[in-house]
C-alpha cells in the first residue's frame, strides 16, 4: 500500500476528549478515498495530522515507504510533499490567481516554475482568470484556484477538507465530474471528507466511515 496509518489517535486538552481512536487504513497509489462522518466525528482532525499540520496524536504514518510519523519521527508539513486544499481554500488575498499558485513552488528555477504554473493554469482551466484577486472570484473559481496551487508542487498526496460544501448546488455536479476526471488523469492519490454522501458517492473509489 501506498500511504499507510496505523493505530492513529488524537485527542484535544486532555485524554478524555478523544478525536480519533485507534484509526488505521491502507490506501493505494492512485487512489480517491472519501472519508464520511458526523461533524466532530474527526475527519478533518485526520487530514491535518496526515498532513502534520497536528503533531499531537499517536500512531504511525508512512507514505511509500517513508516514515513520516512514529513514536520517534516526525516529519514537519513542508518535508512530506503533501497537497490541502482547505474548506476555505485558504487564498491569499493581496496575491492574485497566479502569485496564489506560485506561493508554493518559489524554491523551482524560474523556468521550471514558470512552466508549472502555466500546466497547472491549463489543468484546470484557469487561464484567463490569472490577474484576478480572489475577492474577484466566484465560489468554483477559488476552489479551482486552490486545487491548481495544491497540485503545482506536485504533491504525492492530495488532502481535500469539505470541496463542495461553499458552492451552490446546481455547481457541485458539473465540478464534481471535471475534479474526478482531472484528479484521475493527475494519478493522484486524494483523500477527501465530507459530510455529503452524494459527493463521497461520486467522487471515490472507496468510502471509509470514521
Amino acid at each position: 500500500m501506498y500511504l499507510n496509518l496505523k493505530d492513529i489517535q488524537f485527542s484535544y486538552d486532555n485524554a478524555q476528549n478523544v478525536v480519533l481512536s485507534n484509526f488505521s487504513v491502507s490506501i493505494d497509489q492512485g487512489e480517491i478515498v472519501s472519508v464520511v462522518g458526523n461533524s466532530g466525528s474527526g475527519k478533518s482532525t485526520l487530514l491535518r495530522i496526515i498532513s502534520g499540520l497536528e503533531d499531537r496524536s499517536t500512531g504511525q504514518i508512512e507514505l511509500d515507504g517513508d516514515v513520516l510519523q512514529s513514536s520517534k519521527v516526525f516529519v514537519q508539513p513542508e518535508k512530506r510533499k503533501i497537497g490541502f486544499v482547505f474548506q476555505d481554500y485558504a487564498l491569499y488575498p493581496f496575491l492574485n490567481v497566479r502569485q496564489n499558485i506560485e506561493f508554493g513552488i518559489k524554491k523551482l528555477p524560474p523556468k521550471e516554475r514558470k512552466r508549472r504554473i502555466e500546466e497547472t493554469l491549463s489543468l484546470v482551466k484557469i487561464n484567463e482568470l490569472e490577474k484576478r484577486f480572489p475577492h474577484e472570484l466566484s465560489g468554483g473559481q477559488m476552489q479551482r484556484v486552490a486545487l491548481a496551487r495544491a497540485l503545482a508542487p506536485k504533491p504525492r498526496v492530495l488532502l481535500m477538507d469539505e470541496p463542495f460544501s461553499n458552492l451552490d448546488t446546481d455547481l457541485v455536479g458539473e465540478l464534481r465530474l471535471e475534479l474526478r476526471s482531472l484528479l484521475k488523469k493527475e494519478g493522484m492519490t486524494v483523500i477527501l471528507v465530507t459530510h455529503n454522501q452524494d459527493d463521497a458517492g461520486f467522487m471515490a473509489d472507496r468510502i471509509i466511515k470514521i
